[in-house]
């Protein structure tokens, strides 16, 4: 997997290391701003944001349900692989790096963000799914752990 720089695009390319087929393509246009974008890997999750932007995305490679045949062997089945977004978040200041985290009790991972303010955030996307439910008080302590009072803006893919 790597990220292919065009004059006008910019794209993730998963590649069959077999067949050295293109398996699965992701266009970063969606990423806002300008600039380099950079990719993090953890398993099949995706993390890709331009530098000094700040909104990232993190995307879940998988298996497409059907198998289609490879254009240059027609004998030889390939199974189609798909981005799925899964997060979509905003900080409130430009990105420098971000990493994948995984917890030794879990299976769940979050991600560290470096941002150009020196910060680094720690961002549980476990957590972030009960914000709706926390109360107001266990908010504004949890704004001061990511970050001195900066809130977090996540928005859930379908």
């Amino acid at each position: 997997m790597a990220i292919v720089e065009g004059k006008e695009k910019d794209a993730i390319l998963c590649w069959d290391l077999i067949s050295l087929q293109v398996v699965a393509r992701l266009d970063l246009s969606v990423l806002p701003g300008g600039g380099s974008c950079s990719m993090r890997c953890a398993g099949c999750e995706v993390l890709a944001f331009r530098e000094s932007q700040e909104e990232f995305k993190l995307w879940h490679l998988e298996r497409e349900r059907t198998d289609l045949e490879s254009p240059k062997k027609r004998r030889k089945k390939e199974t189609a692989m798909s981005f799925t977004e899964q997060v979509s978040a905003t900080l409130p200041e430009g990105l420098v790096d971000a990493a994948f985290m995984r917890r030794d009790d879990s299976d769940e991972h979050s991600i560290l963000c470096w941002t150009t303010s020196q910060l680094l955030w720690e961002v549980d996307f476990a957590e972030s799914s009960d914000a709706g439910k926390l109360q107001e008080e266990e908010r504004s302590e949890r704004s001061v752990q990511l970050g001195g009072g900066h809130p977090l803006q996540v928005a859930w893919g379908s």
